[in-house]
């Protein structure tokens, strides 16, 4: 008979877990989505989408995801550069810096923002000349700018690892096969 080591208990224990606390609701919420009066009714909860209201929504949604993704790349892709291609990577000091928004609660994020540039913000009464800025937070290129702030840390920190991944051998074969790149600064 095969004794089970304390990690071997420990992996299954921890596996079960995350089955009961992550997957047993994620089942039970789509059981519930397909079968609402206990029997199994197609695919009519995705015919919810069809209708034009839902419809304007989940564009909306798709509008304003790849809205983020533009505008955190864009953010993201000179930093990573120059973390990971200059003088300044030796100040590890920024990365953390560059991580807050990570760290922050999203919750706590949006309070922030909403408090500072809401009518009569923050950004009202330190600065009333930006009155006529701080209705733009709440419109769509708003929201982009927010969601940017708070996301490119994960774009960031993706890149500047691949970058600074990129080893000499590989730019010179790019220059060799007529490719152009940066060198080190």
């Amino acid at each position: 008979m095969k004794y089970f080591s304390l990690q071997t208990l420990n992996k299954y224990g921890a596996f079960l877990a995350l089955g009961l606390l992550v997957l047993l609701p994620i089942t039970l919420v789509l059981l519930r989505a397909f079968m609402p009066e206990g029997s199994f009714e197609g695919l009519a909860p995705l015919a919810v989408l069809g209708e034009p209201y839902y419809r304007e929504v989940l564009w909306n949604s798709l509008l304003l995801g790849g809205g983020v993704v533009i505008g955190a790349s864009l953010l993201a892709a000179p930093l990573a550069f120059l973390m990971a291609r200059t003088d300044l990577k030796r100040h590890r000091w920024l990365d953390v810096l560059i991580m807050v928004p990570f760290m922050t609660p999203p919750y706590i994020g949006s309070m922030g923002w909403i408090l500072a540039m809401q009518p009569n913000g923050y950004i009202e009464q330190l600065l009333p000349f930006m009155s006529s800025v701080t209705p733009l937070f709440f419109t769509y290129y708003g929201m982009v700018l927010v969601m940017s702030l708070h996301l490119f840390p994960f774009i960031y920190i993706i890149m500047r690892n691949t970058l600074s991944n990129i080893g000499g051998r590989l730019e010179e074969a790019g220059s060799v096969h007529g490719g152009k790149f940066f060198y080190r600064m």
